[in-house]
């Protein structure tokens, strides 16, 4: 027989549970350790690249081009999202159609992971929107080429919107 020497311990004598204990620790320390590192990661972006991608995303797609002023800061609790300083839209006249002092949107994890873009709040504030009519019956809100028929959505992506909320918006005509 072959008996462990005195003050070693002996680990091929250990059950089954207490393996699969090790495993599910080992587990949960990477997805800790992952967890950590994409977070790092994502308060390591320049918050001004996040800017230009985000106020490029939008013109393209609303055909407005849209300035952000002020710094983007990503959240990760309650939801994920970003707030950002200072945001402009300009009209089709190039004048400042709407100017906010801030913005604030949260997304879904799921939906974004599944394709479908959900918007679960969104937060305007200290908001001046600019509605203007030119001499030659132009509006600036509108945009050109535009389309009457009510389920297109042009160059913007299908998305839903849970809540909006408007705080301190003044709307001038």
């Amino acid at each position: 027989r072959c008996r462990p020497a005195m003050g070693r311990i002996n680990w091929s004598a250990s059950t089954k549970r207490e393996k699969i204990m090790r495993w599910a620790l080992r587990i949960i320390a990477v997805l800790v350790i992952a967890l950590a590192i994409a977070v790092g990661a994502l308060l390591l972006i320049p918050s001004e690249r996040i800017a230009g991608i985000v106020s490029d995303q939008i013109t393209d797609a609303t055909g407005r081009q849209v300035r952000i002023l002020g710094d983007v800061r990503p959240s990760l609790w309650p939801e994920i999202g970003a707030s950002t300083g200072a945001v402009e839209v300009l009209g089709s006249d190039g004048d400042v159609l709407v100017r906010a002092g801030s913005v604030a949107v949260g997304v879904d994890v799921v939906g974004l992971l599944s394709g479908d873009i959900r918007i679960t709040g969104a937060e305007v504030a200290q908001a001046e929107v600019n509605l203007r009519v030119g001499s030659d019956g132009t509006a600036n809100w509108a945009t050109p080429g535009t389309t009457s028929d009510p389920t297109s959505t042009g160059g913007v992506p299908a998305f839903t919107l849970d809540l909006l909320n408007l705080v301190g918006v003044t709307v001038s005509y």
